[in-house]
């Protein structure tokens, strides 16, 4: 048996209840699951390749988005650092010239 991943770990641990009744996630993993039972049902090494290849597939494109939104988050954690940084800025610049009238 090959070695657990981190990762691994991190998506098998359990998910809360209010997660999974959004709507999108309960398609998804609708989606998911009848293609899996319809692969470990499948007698027909055609239809059982067939069956894999989908299932491939949508993992990946699951895969993707959520790398496409891990970097998002990403990117925002950095723009409200700049923001951040730039109100200060602006602010010690209003100072000084309410400061510099005064």
């Amino acid at each position: 048996m090959p070695r657990t991943l981190k990762e691994e770990i991190d998506l098998s641990k359990k998910v809360s209840q209010w997660l999974t009744e959004r709507e999108q996630t309960t398609k998804t993993y609708g989606i998911l699951q009848r293609l899996l039972g319809s692969l470990m049902k499948a007698k027909s090494s055609h239809r059982r390749k067939e069956y894999r290849e989908r299932l491939d597939i949508i993992l990946m494109n699951l895969s993707i988005q959520s790398e496409d939104l891990r970097e998002q988050k990403e990117k925002n954690k950095e723009l409200q650092k700049k923001y951040a940084y730039i109100q200060k800025k602006h602010s010690e610049y209003v100072n000084s010239k309410l400061n510099y009238k005064s």
